[in-house]
């Protein structure tokens, strides 16, 4: 909301460089706010991948330790 309040601002004279140097500012924190994001949705996707694996390790493992009990 601050941001499209910022980005919306009129600007006449030397209001202008004020408002321009916020949009600049303000559109380089959203762009690098957005790629942080875009990172750890990928970092977040890359470990669940690795907890299935373990999980899987690990149901297989149960299993195969369970066996000998059924079979008494």
């Amino acid at each position: 909301m601050i941001i499209y309040w910022l980005l919306r601002q009129p600007s006449r004279g030397a209001l202008y460089d004020v408002s321009c140097s916020k949009r600049c500012c303000c559109s380089a924190c959203v762009r690098q706010f957005v790629e942080t994001i875009r990172q750890l949705n990928t970092f977040v996707v890359h470990l669940k991948a690795l907890s299935d694996a373990m999980i899987f390790r690990t149901d297989l493992r149960q299993r195969c330790l369970a066996l000998p009990e059924s079979d008494k």
